[in-house]
């Protein structure tokens, strides 16, 4: 199903009820509709035709949601653009995605180059005559609908086009999983600009009738332990880095008994954060989650069911298999990338075939991730393939060696990555922020090296105040890595001098 013909039938059919409450004040159905309508109208005074790619750029607010639908209904092709992104971010954005056209706020409008950039407060003051486009005039399930900019946390920048029909797909399993209901409030903690925002939350949740508490990102943990309270959420999602930081906050001020359940995504769950976050909300499922933006996003899920920490089983509609480098079907139990398909799978990369073809093989999305599938045919994440530490022939996975440190209650935050070495190939070192270094080398250390193997252990631990995050307050991986290497690199060159 489209997008767009979704987003006019549940309007139109609950045009009074509650579809978001933004702060204290709650929006209908009908009021988005109208919003989103007027915005599909203004693009068409301003000479913006059908298929072309309008960059969207604002915090989580509802002006978001009017305007990605405002951008579908014109049938055109929404590009979210991080609000936090910095104007040479947002250049190559527009250059890569061949964005003709923004609509933001004022604040950011200053920020856009070379292109129209639309004030969203004067689209919607606008009193444009005409209709949105008929029903029937749509088009096809599989036009590109969105097209995101990913570089996250492990490499270079890629446009990924994503269909109407695989953010759908994606958003029903999704709903479907969670069991998603008109009863539920459901607090956005991570930014809309990402896949996950879109699919997972924007539309899964107008799909299932599902109220969306929006406030915009980031949320400090105090405010968030009061929001969750008084509106009375029922279901969240966040990523693994700022519930850490929210059970240090909260650490038994208070309870929240509504909130039924809790979906981590975005990154790698260690059992001690499981542990954290199930203490903090009892009255909850912790689900762990595994996707990314090239499968719209939503891959596997655990079950409410579920009674230990996976990434879950596969969702409706979508297979997963794990092979081997010859591309053979591994066992259970046993190592290998992580393939999937299913009409969740993107299009394909903007403007860059080569690497669509490498990624699709036979309908298979070779994802770059490691992994496994347990006897009970749950997923287990092991690493990127490209984080693999490969030291005198043997693999380290970095992932095991971060989450045996992240057990002490002292270590904050962890990378372990590879450093070239001329006998080993590849040395393991470590870059983590602790909050006291004197007992990370009286107890801690000694107490985890006899944890690990001893081709695993690191040859030095290099301790920061903080790692650097992405926008979306991940680890960045790339960073961390650089920041590491960058630190080990002059203390070798001061050691020789």
């Amino acid at each position: 199903m489209r997008l767009d013909s979704l987003f006019l039938k549940i309007c139109i059919e609950n045009y009074g009820k509650t579809a978001a409450i933004e702060n204290d004040n709650e929006i209908k159905y009908g009021e988005l509709l109208e919003m989103a309508s007027k915005v599909s109208r203004y693009f068409t005074t301003q000479n913006i035709t059908k298929g072309q790619h309008i960059g969207l750029i604002f915090n989580n607010q509802i002006e978001f949601i009017c305007s990605m639908f405002g951008i579908l209904l014109s049938g055109n092709i929404v590009v979210p653009i991080s609000y936090n992104a910095t104007c040479e971010e947002i250049d190559g954005i527009i250059r890569s995605c061949d964005v003709s056209a923004c609509i933001t706020d004022k604040k950011k409008s200053n920020l856009i180059k070379g292109i129209p950039c639309f004030d969203y407060d004067e689209a919607i003051r606008c009193e444009c005559v005409g209709n949105n486009r008929q029903m029937k005039e749509m088009g096809d399930e599989k036009e590109v609908a969105f097209i995101f900019s990913t570089s996250g946390s492990t490499g270079v920048s890629k446009s990924v086009q994503l269909t109407h029909e695989n953010i759908y797909e994606s958003a029903r399993a999704h709903s479907e999983s969670l069991q998603l209901s008109e009863d539920d409030i459901f607090l956005v903690t991570m930014p809309f600009h990402m896949s996950h925002g879109v699919s997972n939350v924007i539309v899964s949740c107008i799909m299932s009738l599902t109220k969306i508490a929006i406030y915009k990102v980031p949320i400090i943990p105090r405010k968030m332990a009061s929001i969750l309270n008084k509106h009375k959420i029922t279901i969240f999602s966040s990523v693994p880095t700022y519930m850490s930081l929210f059970s240090k906050y909260q650490s038994k001020r208070c309870e929240f008994p509504s909130v039924k359940t809790v979906i981590i995504s975005g990154a790698k769950l260690y059992e001690k954060q499981y542990l954290e976050i199930k203490n903090i909300f009892k009255n909850a499922d912790v689900i762990h989650t595994y996707g990314l933006t090239e499968a719209s996003p939503r891959v596997t899920m655990m079950t409410k069911e579920s009674d230990y920490l996976s990434s879950g089983k596969p969702v409706r509609g979508v297979e997963v298999r794990i092979v081997n480098s010859a591309g053979e079907i591994l066992p259970t139990e046993e190592v290998g990338e992580i393939c999937v398909k299913g009409k969740n799978v993107m299009k394909g990369y903007y403007k860059n075939d080569d690497l669509t073809r490498n990624t699709i093989v036979d309908g298979w999305l070779y994802t770059g991730d490691l992994g496994m599938f347990d006897a009970a045919g749950n997923l287990h994440i092991m690493s990127r393939k490209k984080n693999i530490i490969i030291s005198g022939g043997q693999n380290i996975y970095p992932e095991e060696i971060e989450e045996k440190l992240l057990a002490y209650d002292n270590v904050r935050e962890v990378v372990a990555f590879g450093y070239p070495d001329e006998l080993y190939g590849e040395i393991v070192l470590v870059i983590m922020a602790v909050n006291s270094e004197e007992d990370f080398y009286r107890h801690d250390k000694e107490l985890f090296e006899k944890k690990i193997s001893s081709y695993k252990k690191p040859l030095q631990y290099i301790i920061v105040d903080n790692l650097p995050k992405t926008a979306t307050d991940k680890i960045d991986r790339k960073k961390s890595k650089a920041l590491g290497t960058e630190l080990y690199s002059k203390n070798c060159l001061i050691c020789r001098e």
